[in-house]
Order: structure tokens, then sequence, then C-alpha cells
């Protein structure tokens, strides 16, 4: 008996040692088992942009990086894809596979863009990426961008309509300005209709800011309206402004957008004019003017508006004359360089001016842009836009009486 005892204990203890140093091995194989491997690199392309160029070619070049570097090579596909730029016209059209070798970070892609004079927006095309070797995409797409550096010049005088809401009745109701004249110089676009519906009403826009892209433009606009009332201080709405140009052909445009709706806001389209280079000695110009500069800073800073006479005589000479508008005085004058120029078939000319050396001292230096249009059979109307060293502003003149 006891022989038999001892015997079993023996094998027991045997046992579970041996089922202990079986449970540690069994441990130590899964934990190796379980221990993951470092992440595979990643391929990272930002989007980029070139000029596009008159002629020959240029190239849109995408990098390839990876974040970090890799003992073996790393590949992937790659293939251009139309957006609104056109294969074989704006691009040529790239497909292939890139490689990263080991031990390297980066490569390019290139594709080739075809240079050209059309005038166009810009425009892009979309390069997409797929089937990566030995690393993860940070993105499957990137955007190249041909910037177009040719735009339409919308420098020019134009006629034409606008439909815009009524000043008179904000109700939402409609008018048609049937005789819009308007000016592009610059970075500048002035409209002005010289009647509306009512006969009595006159609406000047005056847009800063024309930046074009391709065909297209944008600019901020004031719109003035109840001019005809000849007050010191025309309301004025600030408005945004859009459109097409069609060189050498007309504008299409709107004024106001869904967030500045208001008084003279609506759409306009207007056809091409040309303009004359040869200086003014036309009766319909050649007068004396006298108006209100709204806003205008006096001598004395302060925000009193001030009268303004200018006066244009045969020979194309331009005097001013700046006062009080209360009293009718008149206490400075000042010298010019500028022009004053017609415009071909039409009694509307355009007016660029710099004012200085003003006999009161006074800093009037500045740029005096505008044109004159008729107003009536019976009388012109001078509108000039404004920008000086101290101020900006609309004058509003009219033929002056004595």
């Amino acid at each position: 008996m006891k022989t038999f005892v001892r015997h079993n204990k023996s094998t027991f203890l045997s046992l579970v040692s041996t089922v202990f140093l079986s449970s540690l091995l069994l441990l130590g194989i899964q934990g190796c088992s379980s221990s993951s491997s470092p992440p595979a690199p990643v391929i990272t392309i930002s989007n980029v942009a070139t000029v596009e160029g008159d002629s020959g070619t240029t190239n849109l070049v995408f990098t390839a990086t990876l974040d970090k570097t890799s003992t073996g090579a790393i590949t992937f596909a790659f293939a251009t894809a139309d957006g609104t730029a056109e294969a074989a016209t704006d691009y040529a059209t790239a497909t292939g596979t890139a490689e990263i070798v080991a031990g390297e970070t980066s490569t390019t892609i290139t594709v080739t863009v075809n240079g050209d004079t059309d005038i166009e927006s810009d425009e892009t095309l979309t390069l997409s990426l797929s089937s990566p070797v030995g690393a993860t995409l940070a993105a499957s797409s990137v955007t190249g961008t041909i910037t177009s550096d040719d735009h339409a010049n919308p420098s020019a005088y134009y006629t034409g309509s606008a439909t815009v809401i009524n000043p008179n009745d904000l109700t939402g109701n409609l008018i048609t300005l049937a005789d819009l004249r308007v000016m592009v110089s610059g970075n500048r676009i002035m409209m002005m209709n010289t009647v509306d519906n009512n006969g009595d009403e006159t609406i000047l826009y005056d847009a800063t800011n024309l930046v074009v892209n391709g065909d297209t433009f944008t600019a901020d606009v004031s719109i003035y309206i109840n001019m005809h009332l000849g007050t010191a201080e025309p309301e004025v709405i600030q408005a945004t402004m859009s459109g097409t140009v069609n060189e050498n052909a007309g504008i299409v445009g709107v004024i106001g957008s869904a967030n500045d709706t208001g008084a003279g806001t609506g759409t306009f389209e207007v056809l091409f004019n040309d303009v004359s280079n040869t200086p003014s000695s036309s009766a319909s110009i050649v007068n004396k003017w006298d108006g209100i500069l709204n806003g205008r800073i006096d001598i004395n800073n302060s925000t009193n508006n001030m009268k303004m006479r200018f006066t244009l005589n045969t020979s194309g000479d331009v005097s001013f004359e700046f006062g009080d508008a209360a009293n009718q005085g008149i206490f400075a004058t000042c010298e010019y360089a500028g022009s004053i120029l017609p415009i071909s078939s039409e009694r509307l000319y355009t007016v660029n001016l710099d004012l200085s050396n003003c006999s009161d001292g006074a800093a009037r230096n500045g740029n005096y842009t505008g044109f004159a249009v008729a107003t009536s059979l019976m009388n012109d109307t001078l509108a000039i836009a404004f920008t000086s060293d101290t101020s900006s502003g609309m004058a509003f003149l009219t033929p002056f009486i004595p």
C-alpha cells in the first residue's frame, strides 16, 4: 500500500510540472504570434498649379512623398481625368505606374500643359491614384490647376439696358433702364441711365475693384439713386457686380446678389462701342458745370459738402473752382493733368483728371474719373466719381447758370 501511494504522488507531481511548462511555452508562442508589424509608409501628394502660357508647353509637377523610408520599392498607379480642362486640348493625358525606390522618400509625376491665347477661366484636372504596393495612400486623388494668363479686356464704351428694382418702389417691382451708358476703364466700371420709366430719375453705378478671370468678372459697386433731385447727399447703396465679357462684343451682368438685393439691383446687358482718342471740342461738353461733391472733405477737414465748378473751353482747357456749397463762395482753383475724350457718335465723354497745386493749399490730389452724358434734349449732365488723397465720392454736375 505504501509503495502504491508514493507511486501515484510522484506521477501527479510530474504531470503538474509538465502541464505548467507546457502552459508557459504556449503563452510564449501566443505572445510572439500576437505582436503587430510596423505600419506601412503613407504616400502623400498635394494639389499643384501652373500658369498656362501663350504657346508651347509647361508642366504640372505632382510630388509624391513618403512619411518614412522603406527597405523595398513602393509603387502605385496614376491616371489623369478631365475637370474643366480637356485632355488633348488643354493638357496631355498621363497614365502609368510611379515608383519610389528603396531608401528614397519621393518621386514626381509630370503632366504636360498646352499653352494658348484663348480667353478662359482657370481650368482643373484630376490625378487619380490607386493600387499602392508597399504603402498606403493618404488620398485617392488630387487636383491640378491650369492658371489662365489670358483674360478678356472689357475696357470700352457700351450701350444697352438693365432690368432692376425700382428705387422708388422697394416692393420688388422692376423697371427697365432703357438707355444705359457704360464706361469700363482700368479697374472701374461706370454705368449711367439717363431717364427711367417715370422720366425723372437718374441712376449711376460706380463699380471699383474690377477683377477679370478669363471672360468673367467681379466688382464692388456703389449705386447712386435719386441723383436727379440735385441733393448734396444722393442715396447710396453698396452691392456687388459680376458677369461675363465677350471681348469687342458686349457684357452681360448681374448687379447685386442674394445677399445684397435692393434699389437699383438686377441684371444688365450692353453692347460694345469703340472709344475715340481725339480731344474733345464739341459744344455738348464745352461748358461750365456746377454741382456738389458729396462728402468731400473741405479745407477745415470737416465733412461739409463743397461745390465744384468745372469749366471746359473750346480749346480743350479745363479749370476747376471749389467753394462752399451753402454760400456759393469760391475759395480755390486747381491745376489738372489728364484728358477729356469724346466717344464716337455719342454725346458722351470720358473724364480722367488728377488735380494738383490748388490755390488754397488743400490736398485735392487724386483721380477724378467719370463721363458726361445727355439727360434730355435740352441739358447734359456730368457725373464724376472721384478718389483723392483725403476722400472719395460722387459729383453730379449740371450746366452752370450764373
